[in-house]
């Protein structure tokens, strides 16, 4: 279940390198970030994308 704040939303993502999925904050300017940290993968740059629901 998604969570959603005025400041960022929290959601599934997953990294666009290598697909691992984690939980990500999805911020206004549409930036993703993982929740977790540096930790969310084994990519030296990770890069999130929100998994769509549905």
């Amino acid at each position: 279940m998604a969570t959603t704040s005025p400041e960022k939303r929290r959601t599934i993502g997953v990294c666009e390198r290598c697909g691992k999925p984690t939980v990500v904050w999805v911020h206004p300017d549409g930036s993703v970030r993982s929740v977790s940290g540096h930790n969310a993968c084994p990519c030296p740059t990770p890069s999130f994308r929100p998994v769509r629901d549905g």
